[in-house]
């Protein structure tokens, strides 16, 4: 849960921008945890998700539910370090 919690501080100090206000862990699902953009004070959007177990991040395909294929993992900071932006825009995957 540490690596969890310093992907998001990470998220909350390097990629805030107009559009959002920060970044909030919500529960999800049994497998797992979604990160949420804030606006206004609620959650607007799924940014990403986590699995709980092994830390793999995913890009959000919608509210509730993870796209196919891990983007990054929060156990290597190197994965997501310098590559994170406030629009989710390095999860994609270019052929």
């Amino acid at each position: 849960m540490n690596a969890i919690k310093t992907f998001v501080k990470y998220l909350n100090e390097n990629c805030v921008s107009k559009y959002t206000e920060g970044y909030t862990i919500s529960p999800g699902g049994r497998k797992y945890l979604r990160v949420a953009t804030l606006a206004n004070g609620v959650e607007s959007s799924a940014y990403c998700f986590i699995d709980k177990e092994t830390g793999a991040i995913y890009k959000s395909a919608s509210w509730s539910t993870p796209a196919k294929g891990e983007r990054a993992n929060v156990n290597k900071l190197e994965s997501y370090i310098g590559k994170a932006d406030e629009f989710g825009g390095w999860l994609y995957r270019y052929i």
